[in-house]
């Protein structure tokens, strides 16, 4: 749908976005830095790299077998598949994949008020994303719950 945006200028666009779906008025602050679409990528990679990392890092930790993988704000958690080029063969998904503990993760992570995407005990991970409107501040708050919630998790 054609957002009547006049130009490429993000706010405009943002602002388009807005009244079009009714959205919520995205904080200035957000959006601070980013003028142009290579800015906006820039600020998704930084953010999937914090993201990723950090979530590899914490399963590592706390000794949980599985891994993250992600593509620009786009990522799934593999919990149970300790390869990750497993993750190009569906088949050693539904093989591998820990429905159980990607359910106990998603749950621990709400209560902590992060939500996760589900698929309920699918045999393949769920995908998740964030968005340009998350800072480094959400992306650590997202790190800090999800210590907590592997660290209760068998390992």
């Amino acid at each position: 749908e054609d957002l009547n945006a006049d130009s490429i200028d993000l706010m405009e666009l943002m602002m388009a976005a807005e009244e079009t779906f009714g959205m919520d008025e995205v904080e200035e602050s957000a959006m601070s830095g980013l003028k142009t679409v290579g800015d906006v990528y820039d600020k998704i990679e930084e953010l999937g790299n914090a993201l990723y990392g950090g979530l590899n890092d914490l399963m590592q930790k706390h000794g949980i077998c599985g891994h993250v993988r992600g593509i620009g704000a786009r990522f799934g958690i593999y919990f149970g598949m300790d390869n990750p080029e497993d993750d190009y063969d569906f088949r050693k998904i539904v093989a591998k994949y820990d429905a159980d503990a990607g359910a106990e993760f998603i749950g621990k992570m709400l209560e902590q008020g992060v939500y996760l995407h589900t698929y309920g005990k699918s045999p393949y991970p769920n995908h998740n994303g964030f968005g340009i409107t998350h800072t480094m501040d959400d992306i650590n708050y997202t790190l800090e719950a999800a210590d907590k919630a592997l660290k209760s998790m068998r390992g």
